[in-house]
């Protein structure tokens, strides 16, 4: 695996991300920003969750791509269009159905969310941005 999870005394340890992980991989995947859309351009929903769900197992399909699997993933940056209460739980929801589909990664990882007014395209809730350490 390349990527190494610490959480250092004197911060919080959060459930559901890690503080800090270090890559110990020998080549370094920067995945760009994959959306909510299926490979043949349609949107996968009107909604958070579903979005995150298809974005998240784009970023999956990326890193295969480059040779990878989902525990090479060191780092994820999520952006979500009007993140409030209810949508963080959506963006959650579907971030977790996508990692029980394609087996998630053994360990928590170092996860962004940010909130944005709007993404580059017509409908566009969800983004997320990886970078992956592979062996």
């Amino acid at each position: 695996m390349g990527v190494e999870v610490i959480d250092p005394e004197g911060l919080h340890v959060p459930q559901a991300y890690a503080q800090v992980t270090v890559g110990t991989g020998t080549r370094i995947a920067y995945v760009a920003g994959q959306v909510g859309r299926d490979a043949s351009g349609a949107l996968a929903g009107p909604g958070h969750a579903d979005q995150a769900e298809q974005a998240m197992l784009n970023v999956a399909t990326a890193v295969a791509g480059a040779g990878g699997t989902v525990a090479d993933i060191a780092k994820l940056t999520v952006f979500a269009v009007g993140l409030d209460g209810p949508a963080t739980g959506a963006v959650a929801e579907g971030l977790g159905r996508a990692l029980a589909r394609i087996g998630g990664p053994p360990e928590r990882r170092a996860v962004s969310l940010i909130g944005v007014s709007s993404l580059a395209g017509e409908g566009l809730l969800v983004e997320i941005e990886a970078v992956a350490h592979l062996a």
